[in-house]
């Protein structure tokens, strides 16, 4: 079995705390031997180095890119092995699907001697940049992107495992990923898992019509089968949904009251309810939350190019 969440976290403080975030795999989870498995917000080394937002504005911005919450699950930017060549200096990074630009922009000035450039098929990124060592460009990975096989010494993709089918992913993006990363160069992807674990009757439901499959259990293999992608790691973060997460569970309740607000129209013509019986089906999920302990999975793949 897989390393399971420990019952000793680290609060916002940085302090023990036993048992406040209590979570047992079930057996719909799965376990791997050479999965990594730990909580929201808890570093390998027991520092925090990104905090939850300490007003509402600054939830208010965490909800609008989800930039801000995937760096606190994590407490990272990035898994892959490669600070030093950061620092040195030099090094090329390619970060698909950018979104808003916030990990590109946050990088670009945490490591100003590296080069990084963020690609989307909206431009909702930044249209004008003041940093030399970052640019924004818009580009549909599906069509194949504008640059040199064996480019870059880093190639990330977060959170659009589910804007795309299966299919594309074995097809298209997981080849053109390789394709632009340097041999030696690493490649990540993180992805949250479209599945919730514990859930009520109600929120089972609407997870249960909310699932389009669950492309983080395929990443591991897609990227083996291209047969030049080595050194796998997997690492999943449960993450809580509810006021017995404390803080952080809270947060999970704004997210997922965000994400089912989104997803309402399609929800009610796939159940063939009302919108009276669809809000009145989410009010008792959230009701649920705390009596069942329900979380969601965050996974990140990561792997070098040999």
């Amino acid at each position: 079995m897989g390393n399971r969440p420990s019952n000793s976290v680290n609060d916002e403080s940085g302090a023990a705390r036993q048992n406040t975030y209590v979570c047992f795999l079930p057996s719909t989870q799965p376990t791997r031997s050479d999965t990594v498995y730990r909580m929201v917000g808890t570093s390998l080394n027991g520092n925090l180095k990104y905090p939850l937002p300490s007003n509402l504005e600054e939830e208010k911005h965490w909800l609008q890119d989800p930039h801000y919450f995937i760096r606190h699950m994590w407490q990272s930017n990035y898994s892959a092995p490669i600070e030093d060549k950061l620092r040195d200096g030099n090094a090329k990074i390619l970060n698909i699907c950018c979104n808003y630009g916030a990990w590109t922009l946050e990088m670009a000035s945490d490591y100003p001697n590296s080069h990084f450039i963020g690609v989307d098929v909206a431009p909702m990124f930044p249209s004008v940049v003041t940093k030399s060592n970052v640019r924004f460009l818009q580009s549909n990975v599906l069509d194949g992107l504008p640059f040199d096989s064996n480019t870059f010494d880093f190639v990330l993709v977060r959170l659009y495992g589910t804007t795309f089918t299966e299919r594309d992913w074995e097809d298209k993006i997981v080849n053109e990923i390789v394709r632009l990363t340097k041999p030696d160069g690493w490649v990540e992807l993180t992805q949250i898992d479209s599945k919730y674990y514990n859930c009520g009757p109600n929120f089972e439901r609407w997870n249960d019509a909310y699932i389009n499959g669950s492309i983080c259990e395929s990443f591991g293999r897609l990227l083996t089968s291209t047969g030049q992608i080595s050194r796998i790691q997997h690492e999943v973060v449960i993450s809580p949904i509810g006021s017995w997460g404390r803080r952080a569970g809270e947060l999970g309740v704004s997210y997922t009251r965000q994400l089912s607000g989104k997803v309402k129209p399609w929800i009610i013509s796939y159940l063939d309810i009302t919108e009276e019986e669809y809000n009145e089906m989410m009010i008792k999920a959230e009701q649920e939350f705390n009596i069942h302990r329900t979380y969601a999975s965050t996974h990140r793949f990561v792997g070098q190019k040999s």
